[in-house]
């Protein structure tokens, strides 16, 4: 097939670059970052380096101007990733923050820590970065730019097992920390896959463009098709408190599975904007975000989703909890979100809740 990913995280020339049933998330927000001054991410100076705390620190003006797409904690300390190779981490919730030593400036895309110190991160150009200091310093596994496959979504089940998704079906795998990366066949089709989770079980999930869904119940060994309730596309995965599993994308459609996969029921919401990230809080609220200042609550375990009032009208791409509540990441580096902000809004009435819609 003549798809082509070249471009993707550096400037765009036309639209062409992943097709299928809907432009990436990460592609969506990409768009708006790199049509930014690029002086604006780099008064912080070159990538990497090894300066001292106070060189390394981010300006809260920088931070304010920083696309960051992916966010996880490693211990207490928050990590997040997003443009121009930028890894940033917070020892105090999020209040200050210092800058990763990368190798390279390629866009990174998603975040994973297996404890306080061992972690890993992916992006464009097929890169894959590995780190055993909690994020401060970072070294590659793998660069493929070549290969025009962008990375969007990693996971480890442990120091040692894990898996990376990307676009045109692409699935890598490690037995061996990232030293060794396989890749695998688990679609047939060139589909773009986005996201991945698991629950306790070890059971885990794949959302993926054009209403794909995957799961597997032996940890990733095998995979097969889950029944698919949307022919668009999905961006995320959330685990709720009660033991199902959430899958939201495109035109704010959120669907909910007890069975984890076997069936869902679409989620009434109070929104229609794309859905980029999301994340079950310790009170278990579930927060989801996305476009257009997107930022939806659900308090019910995943049944009902309400619009959150007063947020900034700008993309979100992830929510990360923390002790007091959750940060917001997106287009305009990172916005707190205080619980309490929904916990007087009324709740929807229930009369009045319509299912999602389905694809155009």
């Amino acid at each position: 097939m003549s798809r082509d990913c070249e471009g993707v995280g550096r400037p765009l020339t036309s639209a062409n670059q992943f097709g299928h049933g809907g432009i990436s998330a990460w592609l969506a927000i990409a768009v708006f970052a790199l049509s930014q001054v690029a002086t604006q991410v780099q008064a912080q100076g070159a990538t990497g380096g090894s300066g001292s705390r106070v060189e390394r620190q981010v300006s809260p003006r920088t931070l304010s101007r920083l696309l960051l797409i992916a966010a996880t904690s490693a211990g207490k300390r928050l990590v997040a990733v997003g443009e121009q190779g930028y890894v940033v981490y917070s020892d105090d919730q999020g209040k200050t923050w210092l800058r990763g030593s990368t190798p390279r400036r390629a866009m990174l895309t998603a975040v994973a820590f297996v404890d306080e110190k061992t972690g890993w991160v992916v992006g464009h150009d097929g890169q894959i970065l590995a780190s055993q200091d909690g994020g401060a310093t970072w070294t590659e596994q793998r660069y493929k730019p070549d290969d025009k496959q962008p990375l969007f979504a990693v996971h480890f089940s442990d120091r040692e097992h894990g898996v990376v998704l990307g676009a045109y079906g692409l699935f890598l795998e490690t037995a061996d920390g990232g030293k060794t990366w396989t890749p695998r066949t688990i679609l047939q089709e060139d589909k773009h896959l986005y996201a991945v989770a698991s629950d306790a079980s070890g059971r885990m999930a794949i959302a993926a463009e054009a209403g794909t869904l995957l799961v597997s119940a032996d940890q990733g060994r095998t995979w097969e098709p889950a029944a698919s309730p949307y022919k668009g596309s999905f961006f995320g995965l959330v685990t709720t408190a009660d033991g199902a599993l959430l899958a939201y994308g495109l035109r704010g459609n959120i669907f909910k599975s007890g069975d984890f996969g076997k069936t869902w029921t679409p989620s009434a919401s109070e929104g229609t904007a794309t859905l980029q990230g999301g994340a079950r809080l310790a009170s278990g609220e579930i927060v989801l975000v996305g476009s257009a200042g997107a930022v939806l609550s659900s308090r019910d375990n995943g049944a009902s989703f309400q619009r959150v009032p007063g947020q900034r009208a700008m993309t979100y791409s992830a929510v990360l909890p923390t002790a007091t509540g959750a940060l917001l990441f997106g287009e305009a580096g990172v916005v707190p979100y205080a619980p309490a902000a929904v916990a007087a809004a009324p709740p929807p009435d229930a009369a009045n809740k319509t299912p999602a819609k389905g694809a155009p």
